[in-house]
């Protein structure tokens, strides 16, 4: 097996192996640009460099492995055997991805090989265990089943019918009725997912965690387990309480059966890849939710407004990733991932097609604030920075901000930050 490790976003000098495995590379990136929805192949060749641009993630085709590291994993201070760091990154974009996860994440039949997907794996199970603990504490998922028994008594079911068999020397009665029972599709599919992380987890305490689990589950049995039922899963409105978790247990077992076999140009791919453009879009809109829920102000995400319309062409539209608002006034809120390194320190403005494109979001929105918001980079001096656009636009001079959060800091540290953000602007 031959192994790469690149990280993301940067220039890799084009050595000769890479040269020879081009093709296989390129074969793989055609994939990911498939599943993802990417505009473009993330690989890229010059004539003295290859680069990655905006993934990350570890994953196998024929002989080749590789490791692609999140751009925060590339500059000094971050050290790439910190698990912790990389776990922490992980169950961030797991939590944050809900509402788009096939834009997000691309995972083929999963194959444990080194640090970086055990740490992915075990960033899914511990999401799945929390999960699981919290529902079970709520309530359990029973469902009723007919069942005919000979009984004397059937108090607390639910009577279907009932007929006397010799009422003086037979006092039990042949009755059918409807019994509430644990071992159905719902609980095998959850069981499943136990088993499944027990056998990928190398994890002691993880391991530990998920037979305890498991033992909730002693009469079910996984056997019986309907695909069928996993493809068109719905979770009843009383048991809503297992959403997340059946839906990670569903996402296991699809990925396990039905993308094993993934080809490209006649290779399989395994392993799991983070789109990690829309992973930031993810946490931005994420937090910010949380800091508008906190400050009590209206957010929203991803609302499409109309800026311009034509008679003999299409019209334009613009998408903000987020938008807070109070009675005070509105502020677009746009999560831009690109690179901001030049020579390891960050450069002093947002690109032109940034500033142009939230100046235009906002004469859509006919509001005059904006934030750019980008991420920060490990040891490197936050560039933070505020414009003001000369000429008014709605009658008011627009102001463009651009901050930076870092998608690496504890959670509470994180939603501080944005609630900090936030409280700069004028709509607080």
């Amino acid at each position: 097996m031959i192994n790469f490790d690149f990280v993301e976003n940067q220039e890799h000098p084009l050595e000769d192996e890479i040269l020879k495995y081009s093709r296989e590379i390129f074969a793989i990136g055609k994939t990911i640009k498939k599943e993802l929805g990417l505009r473009v192949n993330p690989f890229s060749i010059t004539e003295e460099s290859f680069r990655i641009d905006s993934i990350a993630g570890s994953i196998s085709f024929e002989n080749i492995h590789i490791n692609i590291w999140p751009k925060n994993f590339g500059v000094n201070g971050v050290d790439r055997k910190n698990n912790s760091d990389l776990k922490r990154l992980y169950r961030r974009v797991l939590e944050t991805s809900e509402r788009n996860r096939n834009k997000t994440l691309y995972i083929s039949k999963y194959k444990s090989s080194n640090d970086m997907d055990s740490e992915f794996i075990h960033a899914i199970a511990e999401q799945y265990i929390e999960e699981l603990n919290k529902a079970l504490k709520h309530v359990k998922i029973t469902t009723y089943e007919t069942v005919v028994e000979k009984r004397r008594n059937i108090r607390g079911q639910i009577l279907v019918q009932k007929e006397l068999q010799n009422p003086i020397l037979e006092p039990n009665i042949w009755c059918k009725y409807k019994k509430l029972k644990e071992d159905n599709d719902s609980n095998r599919l959850l069981l499943w997912g136990c088993n499944y992380l027990l056998t990928h987890v190398n994890d002691g305490k993880i391991k530990s965690d998920l037979r305890k689990l498991m033992q909730q589950f002693h009469d079910v049995n996984v056997d019986l387990l309907d695909a069928n039922f996993v493809q068109r899963l719905t979770v009843p409105r009383q048991f809503r309480v297992y959403t997340n978790c059946l839906k990670i247990a569903r996402r296991l077992f699809l990925n396990n059966y039905n993308r094993s076999e993934i080809h490209s140009n006649g290779g399989k791919i395994l392993g799991f890849i983070i789109n990690m453009e829309k992973a930031f879009e993810n946490i931005v809109c994420y937090y910010v939710e949380a800091a508008a829920r906190s400050l009590g102000i209206h957010h929203r995400a991803q609302s499409e407004h109309q800026l311009a319309t034509s008679s003999t062409g299409g019209s334009y539209f613009v998408r903000p990733d987020d938008f807070v608002s109070t009675d005070k006034g509105t502020v677009i809120i746009d999560a831009k991932y690109k690179l901001q390194l030049e020579s390891n320190y960050f450069k002093s403005k947002p690109t032109r097609e940034d500033f142009y494109q939230v100046l235009a979001t906002c004469i859509a929105y006919k509001t005059h604030e904006a934030i750019l918001i980008y991420p920060e980079i490990v040891q490197a001096n936050r560039s933070e920075h505020s414009w003001q656009v000369e000429n008014p636009i709605n009658g008011v001079k627009v102001k463009i901000s651009s901050r930076q959060i870092d998608i690496l800091a504890r959670k509470e540290i994180l939603e501080k930050r944005l609630i900090e953000i936030l409280q700069e602007t004028s709509c607080v």
